[in-house]
């Protein structure tokens, strides 16, 4: 046969048309596996395992399934790939279109026509005469890039999917199609380690983004391989590039010497990330161009909003939103809309944090965004918004965390901290603005103790004060927190002088609160430096006017160092009274912190009169109180008190580990300052001495290193593993303070929760919400320093409401 003569698919259809003889049915048994076009992969397929079976497992239950994501995080190539696993399964083959290419829907329509070979007469009639002459394929479809065609790809698909029934549907778009029936899997960066993550050469390479890296950088840099002197930077340029494969790929190529070199270079992605290589795809060429193409999509409301989002250096939810890029031609009413356009372009990310929905914009996306508020001149307009809703959002979290909101709060700002963090930079950038940066960094007094942040907390106040004058109130209240975190940390050499100059300006201030607040200080000094009568003098005058002016937060913080002071001074009695009151006190506010402090120093008073058991106990229900938080300070001090018990209790190698652990959490504290637990070095080192002696010198460093490895997870598993097994006791020392411990509503909680009723249940039976019931359950189960619902039924029987 001629080639002139020969039948190809395209000439068959002709004739069958030309004949008027064809169906459907007639049409589709032309069509074979091997006219479909798969184009071949230039590079290696790195990851995206989990992304596939979740796509694999989707396509087989729904017949339109879009890939979505920002530019360049892959969605053509697991597109394409999910298109070469499956194709078996379609007996008319797979055909793929590269929209990016066309103009128009008529462009569109010849596209997906000329992949499936039929004549002109039927693609020219538009999308309804394509799918009747498909109408019997059993072929899979992909629609590559429908970014700027996506209605016309929307009218084209459900042509389709109305009328060829066996056809499947893959697009990718970095929105939503908008089609009834589809399904959406949302594409993100490639795996990286966390930020606080240690890696080593060997476990990096399991993420998935890195692992990327290092193929691509071999490929131009031969014998390159992530080592010990790399993995670290590394690390560094790809959580910095969002995991993004087009960014990677950009990074990996580039004729930079050393890793370090990327890292710098990257600041400036948009120059540095680009390639000249006219056979790459144009908006692919740079980060730039792929960006300001997402960017040409968006409405110019979205467009406007977007650029005052990037003010928000990560996480945000909705109310942050509202409240800080609202405003001129921003109506509030319209933020969700503009959130949710944002989102289906693929513009935000969203996760759940705490079942409530956080948004944020990828780093290049964000950076874009800061370009463009900063050409219309809002920049810092926007910038002290966020500033200001950071500073509300303190100043509410201080003012009620002596309260049963402790926890909520502290989840609040764990969650928004880098927001906090952005907050204090702006403010401290510019003297103007640092006023209200101290204010901030100050209010976060408490947090930063709690998060275990207190280098953190100091270095921002150290900055702040180097910027405010005298004798202003935000410097005194920066001045107060400033020496907590100094004397907390051990830092004796700086804390003195910040002290003896809190003091005076808050007698210059005429301030009776920050008076107060001043003695109280001069009372912690004064316990850092082993003299407890002078803190007894300071911290008691402290506590009265903490109580005339109403200071929750003093009053708890006093009764705390007074019951400390009276502990390590050998004043069981006194120490057991102040704790009790300041356990009473605490669960009648609702709050846990400042009690797993108080039963601390209960606990310590009862074991210096010789109750090992019951101390253990109530310092086991403190460490289950800290670990709502992530305060290795407190927990510090419970591991060393535990060490002693250990000790009196014959268990040497267990000793040994607590004092390790315990050594690790004051260098948490101190940031490799001096130890965060001086006032009590010389016990310290008593309990190592009894620990040698009953487990040998070498045993006892074994067991002290291995203690000083431990995570937090392992630590608590040290302290709680044995006491988890035996149901809860209570000290007398707290027990006579327990009918205040819950709320009337959490009482009601409770109640049902012993009923073994699930959240569901008592969201139905109460008609609250079930996030509602869990908030309760949280705070019932931490206020009794339980770990399970079942404690809780047993608590309310031995009350007498079981």
């Amino acid at each position: 046969m001629s080639p002139e003569s020969e039948t190809t698919p395209r000439s068959l259809l002709r004739m069958i048309g030309d004949q008027g003889t064809s169906s459907p049915g007639d049409v589709a048994t032309l069509l074979r596996p091997e006219s479909a076009e798969m184009p071949a992969e230039l590079a290696s397929f790195v990851g995206r395992r989990r992304e596939l079976s979740e796509a694999r497992s989707l396509l087989s239950r729904s017949r339109l399934l879009t890939f979505t994501g920002v530019g360049g995080v892959g969605k053509s190539r697991l597109a394409l790939r999910l298109a070469a696993a499956v194709r078996g399964a379609y007996p008319d083959g797979v055909r793929v279109v590269n929209v990016a290419a066309l103009s128009d829907g008529r462009a569109l329509t010849r596209a997906v026509g000329d992949a499936f070979d039929l004549p002109e007469e039927h693609t020219c009639r538009g999308p309804t005469a394509v799918a009747e002459a498909l109408a019997g394929a059993r072929s899979l479809l992909v629609l590559d890039n429908c970014d700027r065609l996506t209605d016309a790809c929307a009218e084209l698909v459900l042509a389709l999917l109305r009328t060829v029934a066996d056809m499947r549907i893959v697009a990718t778009s970095r929105s939503l199609l908008g089609v009834f029936g589809e399904h959406v899997l949302a594409v993100t960066g490639l795996s990286v380690p966390e930020p606080d993550q240690p890696v080593m050469p060997k476990t990096l390479l399991r993420y998935e983004a890195p692992a990327l890296f290092a193929e691509r950088r071999a490929a131009i840099q031969p014998g390159f391989r992530i080592d010990a002197d790399n993995c670290a930077m590394v690390a560094v340029l790809c959580r910095r590039l969002d995991g993004n494969p087009l960014q990677i790929e950009l990074a990996a190529r580039r004729p930079v010497p050393t890793i370090e070199q990327l890292v710098q270079r990257s600041g400036d992605r948009f120059e540095f990330l680009a390639t000249q290589r006219t056979l790459v795809e144009p908006r692919h060429r740079s980060l730039r161009a792929l960006i300001s193409s997402s960017f040409e999509l968006c409405s110019p409301r979205a467009q406007e909003f977007w650029a005052r989002l990037s003010v928000f250096p990560r996480d945000f939810d909705l109310a942050a939103a509202e409240e800080v890029c609202s405003g001129g031609r921003v109506d509030r009413a319209e933020v969700l809309d503009l959130v949710t356009e944002l989102v289906n372009g693929s513009i935000l990310l969203r996760h759940d944090y705490d079942g409530q929905p956080r948004f944020r914009l990828p780093s290049a996306m964000r950076e874009y965004g800061r370009e463009r508020l900063a050409a219309r001149g809002d920049e810092r307009v926007f910038l002290r918004r966020h500033r200001d809703w950071c500073l509300s959002l303190a100043r509410r979290a201080e003012a009620e965390w002596p309260t049963h909101r402790q926890l909520e709060w502290f989840a609040r700002l764990h969650s928004e901290h880098l927001n906090l963090r952005a907050a204090i930079d702006f403010s401290l950038a510019t003297r103007d603005e640092a006023g209200a940066g101290a204010e901030l960094a100050a209010a976060l007094g408490s947090y930063w103790i709690a998060s275990g942040r207190l280098g953190e907390g100091r270095r921002c106040l150290d900055r702040a004060l180097t910027l405010l004058p005298t004798p202003a109130a935000p410097r005194a209240k920066a001045l107060r927190a400033a020496t907590v975190l100094a004397l907390l940390q051990g830092d004796i050499s700086a804390g003195l002088p910040l002290l003896a100059e809190y003091r005076t300006a808050a007698h210059d201030l005429g301030d009776r609160s920050e008076i107060a607040h001043a003695a109280q200080c001069s009372g912690l000094a004064s316990i850092c430096q082993a003299d407890f009568e002078q803190a007894h003098r300071c911290l008691t005058q402290a506590l009265a006017e903490h109580r005339a002016l109403g200071d929750l937060h003093g009053v708890l913080a006093a009764l705390v160092l007074l019951a400390t002071a009276a502990a390590l001074a050998g004043d069981g009695d006194r120490a057991r009274t102040l704790g009790a009151e300041c356990v009473a006190t605490s669960q009648a506010l609702g709050e846990a912190w400042y009690r797993s402090y108080a039963q601390w120093a209960i606990g310590d008073a009862l074991w210096q009169r010789g109750e090992a058991r019951q101390a253990t106990e109530l310092v086991q229900d403190s460490v289950r109180l800290h670990r709502h938080f992530n305060d290795w300070l407190g927990v510090g001090l419970c591991l060393g008190l535990l060490a002693h018990t250990a000790v009196d209790g014959g268990e040497g190698e267990r000793a040994a580990q607590l004092l390790g652990a315990c050594r690790a959490a004051s260098r948490k504290v101190t940031c490799g300052r001096a130890s965060a637990y001086r006032f009590s070095h010389g016990r310290g080192l008593r309990c190592a001495g009894q620990a040698r002696d009953l487990i040998g010198s070498s045993a006892f460093t074994v067991a002290f290193s291995r203690g000083t490895e431990l995570s937090h997870s392992q630590v608590l598993a040290l302290v709680l593993g044995a006491a988890e097994r035996k149901p809860k006791k209570v000290h007398p020392a707290t027990e006579n303070a327990c009918d205040t411990i819950l709320t009337p509503r959490e009482h009601e909680v409770a109640r049902l929760i012993a009923k073994g009723m699930s959240n569901k249940q008592i969201a139905t039976t109460l008609v609250i919400s079930q996030r509602t019931v869990g908030s309760h359950v949280e705070h019932i189960l931490c206020k009794l320093g339980f770990t399970s619902r079942s404690q809780v039924a047993s608590w309310l029987a031995r009350s007498g409401e079981g």
